[in-house]
């Protein structure tokens, strides 16, 4: 089933989220994030 590969929506964080974690320093950012 195709749906059990993909994240849940509330662990895919916004575009504006990704953002916030670009501008965090290197360490600060969280290891992996999660891509729609």
């Amino acid at each position: 089933h195709e749906t059990s590969f993909r994240p849940s929506v509330e662990f895919i964080p916004t575009q504006e989220e990704i953002n916030s974690y670009e501008l965090m320093f290197e360490e600060d950012r969280p290891k992996f994030i999660p891509r729609g």
